[in-house]
């Protein structure tokens, strides 16, 4: 009797270096979606924003991102790029990472809170100097983001470092979407425009419970207790 085909047999017969260009080429492919995909969602948002509220809401929403990007790569300070490099590069030194997790989580928690108040401190100097108040909700908002946005970003790194690249660019899709999802939602409400960041905070709040499937940090207390240990 004739033998039906099988796919995986026929894959695992494949020349070993077949299979790592292979897997490279999936990689690459989805780490360009990810990116393809940003900068779609990234002028559709703009696209609906600038439909629902005109130029002036743009303005408005534009100003925030601006705020809120440059707060998280300067909260971050490149101790999650670090920590990702460090991680790649450990090998098989399994407690030599987790000082560097440790370590590198107690930084990203306290520059993520520390710019999270600075910016909630001073939304009310701030928006004062611009000639639009309303403002002033999306600087909380902002300020609220940071230390959940950064600690997703930390946790990402970590398994970008462990070499679950594609595990990276599906989650960083998954939470383009939910954007996308949260902005139509509150553009068709037509909230303020200072009120637009609420769509990221939701997405990262929703991202937290993605990533902890696959990454799991110990509660902050145990780390303040066990700074070696996570």
């Amino acid at each position: 009797m004739k033998r039906m085909f099988d796919l995986q047999t026929f894959f695992a017969r494949l020349p070993s270096r077949l299979g790592y260009l292979a897997g490279k080429a999936y990689l690459a492919t989805v780490a360009v979606g990810e990116e393809a995909l940003e900068l779609l969602i990234t002028l559709w948002i703009l696209i609906m924003v600038e439909r629902a509220y005109g130029q002036q809401g743009v303005g408005i929403y534009a100003y925030l991102m601006a705020l809120l990007y440059m707060a998280r790569y300067i909260a971050d300070f490149g101790v999650a790029r670090h920590l990702e490099h460090e991680i790649a590069v450990s090998g098989q030194d399994d407690t030599g990472r987790q000082r560097l997790i440790a370590a590198g989580l107690q930084a990203t928690l306290t520059t993520g809170l520390a710019a999270a108040v600075l910016i909630v401190a001073t939304a009310g100097f701030d928006t004062a100097h611009t000639r639009i108040e309303e403002k002033l909700p999306g600087y909380l908002l902002v300020g609220s983001i940071l230390p959940v946005a950064n600690l997703n970003f930390y946790k990402l790194s970590i398994l970008q470092g462990m070499g679950r690249h594609a595990r990276v660019a599906k989650l960083s899709m998954a939470r383009y979407i939910m954007i996308l999802l949260g902005m139509l939602v509150l553009t068709r409400l037509r909230v303020p425009p200072s009120f637009l960041p609420l769509a990221i905070l939701v997405s990262e709040l929703a991202m937290v419970v993605l990533i902890r499937r696959h990454i799991k940090l110990r509660g902050l207390k145990v780390l303040l207790r066990q700074p070696g240990r996570i």
